[in-house]
Formats: structure tokens, sequence, C-alpha cells
């Protein structure tokens, strides 16, 4: 049984690339669901991103929201962190910062990246959790380390305003560079309005 449902979720995103076979949004959805009611956990957080975009189905967040569920309570912790987010910003559920708190937790905890930088946000924002900065800090940089580009920005910004960490402007230019160059547009902001002169400004320390 487990061979056929991830066939189907196979066939989904077969259909859903266009790479092998003809690209046809709708079959995506329907080989997904097909994979997803067979309890696929990656098939449950695909869903949910159809359903969340509106690909091959009529965009529906509450139900995209339910799938999305389904895949964390599976042990998906990209889905964990998807389902926090619902909480975090009211998608497809009433807003709960503390649950949002929770299943970002969860998702950190399954070594998720992005699950990391939601628990960095709600120690920022005191929204889930109380606010500590310096936890925030903790949380961005061990996200940043892991990867996440957009943790890279807030660490790099934690350093520059000095939030949770000794201020460090030589450093949160290390940082900004970091994640500007692997596409982040706060990041490529920052640099432009405080590091105008980039290397030239880095290395004389003038900011």
């Amino acid at each position: 049984n487990n061979g056929i449902t991830e066939a189907c979720f196979y066939v989904s995103n077969c259909y859903l690339e266009g790479d092998v076979i003809e690209k046809d949004e709708k079959k995506a959805y329907e080989w997904a669901l097909k994979a997803a009611n067979d309890g696929n956990a990656l098939a449950q957080l695909a869903l949910a991103g159809l359903l969340f975009k509106g690909i091959g189905v009529k965009k529906d967040e509450e139900t995209g929201f339910r799938w999305a569920l389904k895949a964390a309570k599976n042990g998906n912790a990209d889905a964990m962190k998807i389902v926090g987010d619902c909480y975090f910003f009211g998608r497809g559920v009433d807003q709960n910062c503390t649950q949002a708190y929770g299943w970002f937790m969860k998702s950190a905890n399954h070594g998720c990246a992005y699950g990391m930088l939601g628990v960095g946000l709600c120690f920022l924002s005191g929204r889930g959790a109380t606010q500590d900065k310096t936890k925030a800090f903790k949380w961005f940089m061990e996200s940043a380390r892991n990867g996440n580009v957009d943790a890279m920005f807030f660490v790099g910004s934690c350093f520059f305003h000095g939030e949770g960490v000794t201020e460090d402007k030589r450093l949160a230019y290390k940082w900004f560079v970091d994640s500007a160059n692997k596409g982040n547009a706060d990041a490529k902001h920052m640099l432009e309005e405080q590091y105008p002169r980039g290397e030239e400004q880095f290395n004389s320390g003038t900011f």
C-alpha cells in the first residue's frame, strides 16, 4: 500500500511539473488527493500547498490548513511550520499566536530551520511567547546556521540594532551579505541603505 501511495504522489508531481508528462494541474491535485487520503504526509503537505495557492483546484485556505495539520500530526516538520504560520497570521484558521509558537517549536525540535525562524520571530515580537530578544537572537542564529536565508537577515538585523546581542555593525554587514547573496531582498536593501560603500566601508569601520 505504501508503494501505491508513493506512486500516486509521484504521478501528482509529474503532472504538476510537466517534465515527464504533459502538465495538468487539475490531475496533479487529483493524484495528490489520492495519496493524501492514504495517509502520505508529503502528499498531505503538497495538497495543502495546492489549496492555499488555488493550483488545480479552487483556492480554499481552510481546507488547506486542515491538510497541513494532518501532515503535521503525521510528523512532517515542514508541515508543523506551515501550521504555525497559519495560526500566526490567521490563514485558514482563527489567529492564535500561542498555538503558532507551539507548532513552530515542534517544527524546530524536529530540525526544521524554518520552524527555528518562527520561534525566533515569536520571541522577537512577543506574540505567542514572552518577548525575549536574547532568545530570539539565539533561535535566529540556529536557523541561519541551518541555512535559512531569512534568518541570516534577522541575525544581521540583531547585530545592527543590538537586539538580543551586543551591537556589531561589522558582523551585521557579513550576515547581510550572506543573506543578500542568497536572494533576501531585505538584506539587499539594508546593504544599499546602511553600507553604500560596501567593502570599503566595512574595512574602514565607518558606519
